[in-house]
């Protein structure tokens, strides 16, 4: 009866039903790759390796004093390999509300992962990295004193695996390489290897290494050596070059690469890697011998000479014949080299594939072993049999269709020139362009859509020999690709070679920044030789060694900071200018290890976060500062235009930038406010982030709670960025500095432009000296003087009749209309500078005033605002445009100069455009859009030579005008004695009539024929 009654009472409800147990507590646990294979590891390291979630989601439940619980499970079934003891050793409780969100770390959880905490590991196990497979680590919280669970057990599912290190293939082992010899043709050491397999974040560890006794084993010398060279790269390749410490010919190197999973760092101890690639990420070592009189094989050569066959031929200098050893392969293959030998300068190789790219190399024997079919120069450890010294890398094609066998020289890229926009700029000096796959530097130019005039290329098959070249009226495609005409080389007896054109040329911005080499010596003095270009930095100092002098020598052509073992710090700009800057700061350059806030190190080191607590700064203008000072607020960009950084709040903090000018030094305000009175005495130390030279800083003022700070911030480069960081010294040796605050320090170079001002009425002539006051005063403050020339009245009545000048569209900016060409041609400047015509007449579009971009004529009308003839002279000399062009904002939004407002602000974008060193002051642009050289490219696609004009004109109605093309032009006769325009008629492309017609004679039709 009592079962029958239960029954009833389960069907219809009344009784409740089993279900499963809910928790207040949920967790969420995350393993962040790469993984570490030992369980130490996660005890021990400072890295984020997991995070674990911890959420009360019972908003009903009392508040809990929390321990965590773990385990290590194995496989997919789950078989327990380790789980944590009653009693954690280390492990103290945290309080958990409801509705509360907590994020541990591994830092946080680190007594969970120590051995004494763990049961079903011994210490042999716990010592030695885990198999590869599938892993969960499971975590569980619990009321710390009552020991019931408040959470269901959460795993979180990893596969870990141990990587192989990474395998050398270039040089090969016991290869001989020939003697560097920059200044003479010659290359450095290319170093590579290839990845067996990649774990996240790989960086690579390149060591070389000095063997003193070529007797003695290559590795066990290598392993008792001392470092001659280390340095860190994501790459699978290194390029040893002469700016790095230079190697002695006769002499034996060893070399060897460690893969590191994670942020390693430099320097530190191998076996505290995480255990991620076998052997600690170790390759095998490889060795080579430097030699200086072993000859490469030049001038490669290679042709088809039938199906799955090509011929190689190269020379050698006064060596007609020896033994050569041939390596080819697929090119981008990470297969093993095949190798052929041959006794004579040609070699034919069989077997290759049909339409396959390979690549390949020749080797000549060096020493007096020379055995054939001894490929392999290593025996037992030591040099055994053959060594080679090899060519550079070269590449061919096969093609059994071809019939005409031509020879492969060097690298064989695809070309296209399906652009057929033609170029309508100027081409200046030490510009380049391609004809085919050759580039052409040119010496000289002339013209503008057609181009005339010399220059070179260097041919990479006869030691990159520079042969001069010329070319006549050729046209280059909008991408500076040559689609018409020759490039033909020049011989002159009396001619010995070919001047480099790019010297003193210099870097461009944003290509390499500032370089920064630390030597591990004294330096007493640093010099620059100019010739040959790029030129050479000479750094003399004293090795330590004896006293003994010693130098090193680095390219010229980039900015340097060398920092000695003494912390002086010395800097080399782009064009050779030497400065002792002075020292490193305090504590050194800030990284990761050594400052919280900071990542990475050197040249990668960014602050993330301040993390000084209690104290600020605010940076400021100093009341004898002279050059910009640009924040988000001033300029208001939008601010994704700034670099942010997180504050001690977690609010972020859009960074500042400050410039100052080449060979000047500039003063800058740091007010500091003081919260936390235990840092009333503290130490705050101004530096740069990746090299940590020092920033003079004066106090000028100090209180318990605020001090006041003048830095002195000198310019030693023509453009390049710095980032400067104020920290907190920690009050003990072994503590880390903190952030406090950080700015951008921008070096300009100074610059010198040379301005008229030319009034076109009486009226105009007394606002000249304001136009010019504040052209200066806008430009001065990124070191930029206009030399102003005020000028006596134009006349231009005979052009303009009334109170209106006809303009173009500001918009647009890319020509003059024809009244303003009228007018410019009117002007008779005797040299190179830019003109502003200002006037009492209006503008046709209702503009204050008007310049083409890179033009050199402007317009200030009447009634315009005095920074009108400033916001001009930024389209014609500098090439700035608008922001809501440049930048998309709304039109007024910001205070920039470029603007519609009334702001002069100049951003850190301008200042970088303006000191853009491929921009070349009075290179005018001819009447672009508005003036061609006879050559367009018709609305209908075709490429004409219109031989009645070159002046452009459009009929802005017409939508329908694809963009490059010619939408009209205007005849007209000059008359030289009143110095006028006559018999002026307007063409408008026809797409009906496929030309130009007359629009005030619809029978007047001008169709030009196609080139």
């Amino acid at each position: 009866m009592k079962l029958i009654a239960a029954f009833i009472l389960t069907a219809y409800g009344i009784l409740p039903t089993a279900k499963a147990q809910q928790y207040p507590v949920k967790l969420i646990p995350v393993v962040i790759p790469p993984y570490s294979l030992k369980i130490g590891d996660y005890a021990t390291s400072t890295d984020n390796k997991l995070q674990l979630q911890v959420l009360m989601t019972d908003l009903l439940e009392p508040q809990h004093q929390t321990g965590i619980k773990f385990s290590l499970e194995a496989g997919l079934n789950a078989v327990p390999l380790a789980r944590s003891n009653d009693f954690i050793v280390g492990m103290n409780p945290f309080t958990l509300y409801p509705g509360s969100n907590v994020t541990l770390t591994n830092v946080d959880l680190r007594s969970l992962f120590e051995l004494q905490n763990l049961s079903g590991i011994n210490a042999v196990q716990y010592s030695k990295p885990l198999s590869d497979g599938v892993y969960q680590f499971c975590f569980q919280a619990y009321d710390y004193f009552t020991k019931n669970n408040l959470s269901a057990k959460t795993c979180a599912t990893v596969f870990m695996v141990q990587y192989d290190p990474p395998m050398l293939t270039l040089p090969q082992n016991a290869e001989k390489v020939q003697a560097l010899s920059p200044y003479s043709g010659g290359a450095g050491i290319v170093f590579q290897w290839m990845p067996r397999q990649i774990a996240p974040n790989t960086k690579y560890i390149f060591t070389l290494k000095e063997l003193w006794d070529q007797g003695q084993s290559p590795i066990s010398g290598f392993l008792s050596a001392p470092p001659l060279w280390t340095e860190e790269t994501y790459a699978p390749t290194l390029y040893y070059g002469i700016d790095k410490t230079q190697l002695i010919p006769g002499k034996r190197y060893a070399w060897q690469v460690q893969a590191k999973s994670g942020n390693p760092v430099l320097g530190a101890n191998p076996t505290d890697d995480n255990g991620v690639y076998k052997n600690n990420g170790f390759s095998e070592i490889f060795y080579f011998d430097y030699v200086e009189n072993c000859a490469v094989p030049t001038l490669l050569m290679a042709k088809n000479v039938g199906r799955g066959r090509v011929e190689l031929q190269w020379s050698i200098a006064g060596q007609p014949a020896g033994l050569y050893n041939v390596q080819y392969r697929k090119k981008g293959s990470t297969a093993e080299w095949v190798s052929q030998q041959s006794y004579q300068a040609s070699a034919i190789l069989t077997g290759l594939e049909d339409k396959t790219e390979y690549e390949y190399r020749i080797g000549s024997v060096c020493g007096n072993i020379q055995a054939f079919n001894n490929t392999n120069p290593f025996e037992n450890g030591n040099s055994g049999g053959n060594a080679y010294s090899y060519s550079g890398i070269q590449y061919f094609t096969t093609n059994a269709n071809d019939v005409d066998h031509n020879y492969q020289c060097g690298i064989m890229p695809a070309i296209d020139i399906a652009n057929k926009t033609p170029l309508n700029t100027q081409l200046g000096n030490n510009e380049v362009f391609m004809a085919g796959d050759f580039p052409v530097t040119v010496l000289s130019a002339q013209g503008s859509g057609v181009y005339t005039g010399t220059g070179y290329i260097e041919v990479p098959y006869l030691a990159d020999t520079k042969i001069k070249v010329s070319f006549t009226n050729i046209k280059l495609n909008t991408d500076k690709k040559l689609i018409e005409g020759v490039i033909e080389t020049t011989y002159d007896p009396n001619e010995t070679a070919v001047h480099y054109a790019s010297g003193g040329l210099g870097e461009t911005f944003g290509d390499a920044g500032v370089k920064d080499v630390t030597v591990d010596y004294v330096i007493t003095n640093v010099t620059y030789t100019a010739t040959p270009p790029p030129g050479k930095i000479t750094v003399y100092g004293d090795f330590g060694t004896g006293g003994t002098s010693s130098q090193q020598d680095f390219p010229g052509g980039k900015d340097y900071q060398i920092k000695d073992k003494d912390g002086n710090i010395w800097t080399v700009d782009e064009n050779g200018n030497v400065t002792k800057v002075g020292k490193e700061a305090e504590g050194g350059a800030s990284t990761s290890s050594n400052t919280d806030g900071v990542t990475g190190s050197g040249n990668t080191a960014a602050v993330n976060q301040y993390t000084a607590k209690g104290i600020k700064i605010e940076w400021k203008e100093d009341a004898n500062g002279k050059f910009a000072y640009d924040t988000a607020d001033k300029t208001k960009l939008p601010k994704s235009k700034y670099p942010s950084v997180k504050d001690t709040e977690n609010n972020t903090v859009y960074v500042p930038y400050k410039a100052t000018v080449n060979k000047q030094t500039e003063l800058f305000d740091a007010k500091v406010s003081i919260t936390d009175p235990t840092l009333k005495d503290s130490k705050i130390i101004f530096k740069t982030l990746s090299l940590g030279k020092a920033i003079e800083a004066i106090e000028l003022s100090k209180t318990d709670t605020e001090r006041n700070y003048q830095l002195k911030l000198p310019g030693t480069f023509d453009y390049a960025e710095e980032e400067v960081i104020a920290v907190l010294m920690p009050k003990e040796s072994t503590g880390k500095q903190k952030v406090i605050s950080n700015f951008r320090l921008v070096h300009l170079s100074p610059k010198t432009v040379n301005v008229s001002l030319v009034p076109l009425d009486a009226n105009s002539q007394s606002k000249l000296q304001a136009q010019g006051n504040k052209i200066n005063q806008v430009y001065n403050k990124i070191g930029v003087n206009f030399t102003v020339k005020e000028e006596p009245v134009l006349d231009i009545s005979s052009i303009v009749s009334g109170n209106t000048i006809s303009s173009e569209d500001a918009d647009l900016m890319s020509t003059y209309s024809p009244q303003q060409q009228q007018i410019n041609a009117l002007y008779k400047g005797t040299d190179a500078r830019y003109v502003l015509f200002v006037t009492n007449k209006t503008s046709s579009t209702g503009q204050n005033g008007y310049m083409r971009l890179n033009g050199q004529f402007g317009y200030v009308y009447n009634n315009a605002p005095q920074k009108t003839g400033a916001h001009e002279l930024g389209h014609g000399v500098f090439k700035l445009e608008h922001p809501w062009k440049a930048y998309q904002t709304t039109k007024g939004a910001t205070d920039l100069l470029m603007d519609y407002s009334t702001g002069e602000e100049l951003s850190h974008l301008d200042w970088k455009q303006i000191n853009d060193p491929a921009f070349k002051l009075y290179a005018f642009q001819s009447q672009s859009s508005g003036e061609f050289n006879n050559y367009v490219v018709t609305p209908d696609l075709r490429i004409v030579n219109i031989k009645q004009s070159n002046t452009l004109t459009f009929d802005k109605n017409n939508k329908n005008i694809p963009s490059g093309s010619c939408p009209g032009f205007v005849t007209y006769n000059y008359n030289n004695t009143t110095k006028q325009f006559e018999d002026l008629k307007y063409y408008l492309w026809d797409n009906g009539k496929k030309g130009y017609i007359n629009n005030s004679d619809n029978s007047d039709i001008i169709v030009p024929s196609t080139v």
